[in-house]
């Protein structure tokens, strides 16, 4: 059983936990996420575009930053 978990635990990549997935190196895209995160926290149907617009903004300046992608579908349920 050792055995087999020491070779389970070389497969196996752990991102970051403190990172949360939003490992990026664009201070602007996080900005925009965070921008998103704020509108789409209001949780008012006015306010869910402003979001979605935001996290693309975050997507199209870095597309790695997982956690944009993730906003933006929420909001896309929400609205």
């Amino acid at each position: 059983a050792r055995d087999i978990s020491n070779r389970i635990k070389t497969r196996i990549s752990v991102e970051d936990p403190s990172s949360g997935g939003a490992k990026t190196q664009d201070p602007e895209a996080y900005r925009a996420y965070l921008k998103g995160l704020f509108y789409f926290n209001k949780r008012a149907q006015k306010d869910y575009p402003k979001a979605i617009d935001y996290f693309q903004e975050a997507i199209n300046k870095d597309p790695n930053l997982t956690l944009a992608y993730v906003g933006k579908a929420n909001a896309l349920a929400f609205w």
